[in-house]
Parts: C-alpha cells; sequence; structure tokens
C-alpha cells in the first residue's frame, strides 16, 4: 500500500454555466460548492461535476479527497482544484 498526498485537477466545459458580464456588474467568475453530500447539514454539489474513479484503489476517492469550491467563469469553464491522498 503506498499513501500518496496529491492534487487532483479537473477543467471542462458546461454551456449550462454561462452568462453575460455585462448583465452582471461585468463580474466574470463565481465560486461554487462541490461535496459529496456526506458534510454537516448534508451539503451536496451545488453544480455538476464528472465521476472519476481510480482502479486499484484502497479507500474511495470520495473519502479521500477534501470537498472544495470550483470556480467557474462566465464563459462556462469549470476549475475545480482539491487536494487530498
Amino acid at each position: 500500500v503506498i499513501d500518496l498526498v496529491v492534487w487532483v485537477r479537473q477543467r471542462w466545459i458546461d454551456p449550462r454555466l454561462t452568462w453575460d458580464p455585462n448583465d452582471y456588474n461585468n463580474i466574470t467568475k463565481s465560486w461554487f460548492w462541490i461535496g459529496d453530500g456526506s458534510g454537516p447539514g448534508g451539503e451536496t454539489s451545488e453544480i455538476w461535476t464528472p465521476d472519476l474513479q481510480l482502479w486499484n484503489m484502497e479507500s474511495p476517492l470520495s473519502q479521500t479527497l477534501t470537498d472544495t469550491q470550483a470556480v467557474v467563469t462566465h464563459d462556462g469553464t469549470v476549475w475545480w482544484s482539491r487536494p487530498g491522498h
């Protein structure tokens, strides 16, 4: 068994998350909470996230990676970076 400290970084485009900055005081990015639903109060993700599973893991990614916020830009690009082991 090996235990590594890692950052899992994902980027994708979700066309449902686009907006015109001129309509929103020139805001070009926003942050959304992404969680697995096991936090206090049962927080769950505010946006869709891709499923990612690695083979031969001792514990699932949902138990080893930290819940974090994702940055979404006005063109629908989502950047999600989270630490774990």
